[in-house]
């Protein structure tokens, strides 16, 4: 990467799809950006959850994504080779080649960095994925009954009463900020608060120790959230309206969001359909309910549903270059 004093750092938080989007559509501009990614570490469930509980490794998957979207080779590609084929090792449950390239790393080295680093050399990465923290920990949390539900899994896919609104979030041990996601964060001169999940990819990225400070600590960045749009029928059970989204995200950052890029597409009707297919809800955009706050609404849909990481990226982009 050709790196200069002009150039700006531009340091994505969240989980590994949303993320991956995001740095899929700013890697087209990395001759001008510095890329990094800090990614939520407490996945717990499918392979991610069995290679915790037999290894005692690090979740692999989300930080894998990330890392994939920064390589200047095709993506699709990529996410083929490393997530999509799964097979069957040691006849345990199948899993990814990607997932088990950094756990076996992990668990022969003992250092979960060491196998991230190489992934990195490998599909020559155009910056630098950190996971938030190198210590095992759960994502809690607390509904607004009172019931405790502890683990990302249970949490991102709830078997409880839908009607159960999320009200809190912790983790379980209290985990540290790992160094390089510290410096990322400080550096940068932009934050960007990642589309995807509320509690179980974003704030799960925040509630690590250490990663408030290094906001508070770095004062000329400024965040901006991604709002996608949508938010899954069947997914964790926080917020839909934009404004209340906003409230809770903020109560675990040290200072206020600068600026919403938000989706202002207009579904068509085949889009209608894939997004019932996907079990994907709109979220209700109340932006006269937003004060204070620069909002930037942009078309980021791909044709026929979903997010495009071109436009995304473009949209933000032009948004750091104001």
């Amino acid at each position: 990467m050709n790196q200069s004093k002009s150039m700006l750092r531009v340091c994505v938080i969240g989980g590994g799809n949303g993320s991956a989007k995001i740095l899929r559509g700013l890697k087209m501009h990395s001759d001008e950006l510095i890329l990094s990614a800090v990614i939520a570490m407490s996945d717990s469930g499918s392979s991610n959850g069995e290679l915790r509980k037999k290894w005692g490794v690090m979740p692999p998957a989300d930080i894998l994504r990330a890392t994939l979207a920064m390589s200047p080779y095709d993506y699709d590609m990529l996410h083929k080779i490393f997530r999509t084929n799964r097979f069957q090792y040691n006849m345990e449950n199948k899993h990814y080649l990607g997932n088990l390239f950094l756990a076996l790393s992990e668990k022969y080295h003992g250092d979960f960095i060491m196998g991230l680093d190489a992934l990195h050399v490998a599909i020559e990465a155009l910056g630098k994925a950190y996971p938030v923290t190198i210590e095992q920990t759960n994502l809690c949390v607390e509904l607004n009954n009172g019931e405790k539900i502890v683990g990302e899994d249970l949490i991102d896919r709830p078997s409880f009463d839908r009607t159960k609104k999320i009200q809190k979030a912790w983790l379980e041990p209290k985990v540290n900020i790992y160094k390089g996601a510290k410096e990322a964060i400080e550096q940068a001169d932009f934050i960007i608060l990642s589309l995807g999940s509320l509690y179980t990819s974003v704030i799960a990225t925040l509630l690590v120790d250490g990663v408030s400070d290094a906001i508070q600590n770095n004062k000329k960045a400024k965040i901006i959230y991604i709002c996608g749009g949508a938010c899954e029928a069947d997914g964790e059970t926080g917020p839909i309206i934009l404004s209340k989204t906003l409230e809770h995200l903020e109560n675990y950052i040290p200072r206020p969001i600068y600026e919403i890029i938000y989706n202002n597409h207009e579904l068509t009707d085949e889009e209608v359909v894939l997004y019932s297919e996907k079990k994907w809800n709109k979220m209700e955009l109340d932006i006269d309910n937003i004060v204070g706050k620069i909002l930037t609404g942009v078309d980021m849909e791909k044709s026929g549903g979903g997010i495009s990481p071109e436009k995304l990226g473009e949209a933000i982009y032009l948004s750091i270059n104001k």
